[in-house]
């Protein structure tokens, strides 16, 4: 038993995580991609300050993803040639 790991009693953890890092981490991408599937209004209106009533409530049921086709670019290997034909 490592005590330094396991703390004084059983399923204690006393190990010291960076937990604002962690939440950092998570709010950061979770809010950039929360960002890049709504569109811009819709995004604002859904992280607003929740205390702050905007002037006209926004139509929460009405508000869509939004997809956003991304063109793939497919490299080949230097030494790779098509074939003829």
């Amino acid at each position: 038993d490592d005590g330094a790991i396991s703390g004084e009693g059983p399923g204690m953890d006393l190990r010291d995580y960076d937990i604002e890092h962690y939440v950092r981490l998570l709010r950061d991408t979770y809010a950039s991609r929360l960002a890049r599937a709504f569109a811009p209004g819709d995004f604002s209106a859904l992280v607003s300050d929740p205390d702050q009533f905007p002037l006209f409530a926004p139509a929460f049921h009405a508000m869509r993803t939004v997809l956003t086709p991304m063109r793939s670019v497919v490299t080949a290997e230097p030494d790779w040639e098509p074939p003829e034909g």
